[in-house]
């Protein structure tokens, strides 16, 4: 189900909301939440080290999130912090982020964002959804299963481009929309091409990013290789 609001698409990608009485909040470097009020905890027992780690000496608790203070003055939790990683002209990128807004295209089922340090660009797996892209084969008239049909450049163009314009609905700085992806078709009787049994989704649905890494290494490489000889990357 796709959000057909901006309230729906905050409930979808994100977490919002207020702080309870007696919590203060603020927004520091790169984006992390820091929250302090009486109900913060005091420390880890007997674990100094971790403590000062979480605990600043303002009595703030740094909780990892990165969020966003939206218009009506709620906080928007978009990201974890160790999932954000620096491209290689020095943006920050919240790659959970990226992948709600780009993971409203229609076309997609689920969908992996990557970058790095060495990059100037970002890159993305994408697991179609089968559904709608059998429904356009057949009134196209095209021929062949899920790998046949995504296996065609004017198939992956066309899912690339919406998910530009899902990406720029949201938005998203220039440098947050992929550039290129690879259509994992792949998939099981779900339709996914991430999931638990493949060790590329946690048991709570989350991405195992290095899991992912990993598995999709070459297809990356691949990808950049491409953008760097047409000079796009």
């Amino acid at each position: 189900v796709y959000p057909s609001t901006a309230e729906e698409f905050d409930q979808q990608v994100s977490f919002k909301g207020e702080f309870d009485p007696g919590m203060a909040g603020r927004v520091v470097e790169r984006g992390e939440v820091c929250l302090r009020g009486a109900n913060i905890f005091k420390g880890y027992y007997k674990m100094d080290k971790e403590t000062r780690e979480t605990l600043d000496a303002g009595g703030w608790l740094h909780t990892g999130d990165i969020g966003m203070w939206c218009p009506d003055g709620a906080l928007q939790i978009i990201d974890r912090k160790k999932n954000i990683f620096k491209l290689a002209q020095g943006e920050y990128v919240a790659p959970e982020s990226v992948e709600g807004s780009v993971g409203t295209s229609k076309w997609v089922q689920q969908v992996w964002v990557y970058g790095n340090s060495f990059e100037n660009v970002l890159v993305a797996v994408v697991v179609p959804d089968g559904e709608v892209v059998a429904a356009w084969a057949a009134k196209e008239g095209r021929k062949g299963g899920l790998a046949e049909i995504c296996a065609e450049k004017d198939v992956k163009d066309m899912i690339l481009a919406d998910m530009v314009a899902c990406a720029k609905a949201s938005k998203l700085r220039a440098f947050e929309i992929p550039k290129a992806i690879h259509l994992e078709t792949k998939v099981n009787a779900l339709g996914q091409g991430f999931h638990v049994d493949n060790d590329l989704l946690t048991p709570t649905m989350k991405a195992r990013r290095p899991q992912l890494l990993k598995h999709y290494q070459k297809h990356v490489d691949a990808l950049y290789a491409e953008l760097k000889a047409s000079g796009g990357a």
